[in-house]
């Protein structure tokens, strides 16, 4: 083997030592790219400057990305740069966090069949070997992880403000855990205020949960009617199933030039399709048929399912919303999951832009979309530890 031989092979070695170790290396890179991607083909609550604010910031978290050393640099970085669409349900998860919803999801379809079709390829992609294998030693470590979602004894709480005239509701969460344990409490403090003339819920500082926890449990033990709520639901991405395209339906088409205005081209090139959904509210044969003034009490940690819940009583004008604005994307179904291709961690992002005939959505920018605004206006100076003799004192 003469000498030039032998330097093309040791330059051979060294090129494909070095693609190995920059591939192994840039994983983090490629999985910031994987998230771009799908913020541009499917989040949609972006206009036309905001999408370009997204492509600017590219090149900067890209470089940043390629530098980090472990996941943990990787979720604070990738969560930095997702910030900026001030999405609460567009955000990548820890490995226990990951590995909590996974499990949280895998308890709800066991109790709930119709789960599994929602869910079944997030099942299929996490249960694939090679996703598994990250998540190996994870099960001892993640107890503390919020996404265990836990029952507790203290989720649902009832003071009789003014007996017999006022009393006060309020519901922590929403977490799925919570729907069995909270049933009790609720039908017999209902039936307890049941002729009261004002019933108060505080939503503040609700993250949500479960839908079915006021769809299917709570307002049915209520309501002295059965009610539906229906909207459109917009997608850049072409989902499965049924589906329209945008510029076809006149009254959706107007509805967006209404809401968006400036906007309103940008909204029908991105968001192309729509698909027409509801939600229904069957009256239970235990609901107390109420016939007062129900109020809610609402702020910008109101999210999630706790938010829809606002927004379904503001639609069907079943009571009154009183406090701030709640936190965005308040209605629509659960996120996508996507299971990130090198590091496997969870990555969950919204892809529904909501329109509705009767509910005006705060529109200060695209980014903030999505919020219930309150019917009344009110400050709120929300206090988790505050007691029934504290109560008279709130603003809301």
């Amino acid at each position: 083997m003469n000498k030039l031989t032998v330097l093309c092979c040791v330059i051979s070695f060294i090129v494909m030592f070095f693609i190995y170790d920059s591939n192994k290396e840039n994983q983090y890179g490629q999985d910031f790219i994987y998230i771009y991607e799908k913020i541009l083909s499917e989040y949609p609550f972006l206009n036309h400057e905001e999408e370009e604010r997204i492509k600017d910031s590219k090149k900067l978290y890209l470089e940043q990305s390629n530098k980090c050393q472990s996941d943990i640099e990787f979720v604070k970085l990738a969560n930095e740069f997702l910030s900026q669409l001030n999405s609460i349900h567009t955000v990548v998860h820890s490995r226990e966090d990951s590995y909590a919803i996974y499990n949280t999801y895998k308890k709800a379809v066991d109790n709930n069949p119709e789960y599994t079709k929602a869910f079944k390829s997030f099942f299929r992609e996490f249960e694939k070997k090679d996703v598994l294998a990250k998540y190996k030693n994870v099960g001892k470590s993640n107890n503390e992880s919020f996404y265990n979602f836990y029952s507790s004894d203290n989720n649902f709480i009832y003071y009789p403000i003014i007996n017999n005239k006022i009393a006060y509701f309020r519901i922590n969460n929403f977490f799925y855990s919570n729907i069995e344990s909270d049933f009790n409490k609720i039908q017999e403090s209902l039936n307890e205020t049941k002729n009261y003339k004002i019933i108060v819920i505080d939503l503040r500082n609700n993250c949500g949960g479960d839908t079915r926890y006021f769809t299917e449990m709570f307002l049915p033990l209520l309501i002295k009617d059965n009610y539906e709520m229906q909207y459109y639901s917009l997608r850049r991405r072409k989902p499965k199933g049924k589906i329209e395209e945008v510029r076809r339906n006149d009254e959706l088409s107007n509805l967006i030039k209404k809401r968006f205005d400036g906007s309103f081209e940008y909204i029908l090139n991105k968001n192309k399709y729509y698909t027409e959904e509801s939600i229904r509210v069957t009256k239970s044969e235990n609901s107390i048929e109420y016939n007062g003034e129900l109020y809610l009490l609402v702020d910008g940690y109101t999210a999630s399912s706790a938010a829809y819940f606002a927004a379904f009583v503001k639609d069907r004008k079943l009571g009154t919303i009183v406090g701030e604005c709640t936190a965005p994307e308040s209605i629509g179904s659960d996120s996508k999951l996507h299971i990130l291709p090198n590091t496997k961690l969870l990555f969950r992002i919204n892809d529904e832009l909501i329109i509705s005939r009767n509910l005006s959505f705060k529109k200060n920018g695209m980014a903030t979309n999505g919020c219930v605004s309150p019917d009344i206006e009110v400050k709120s100076n929300y206090d988790k530890n505050e007691r029934n003799n504290q109560l008279l004192s709130d603003p809301c």
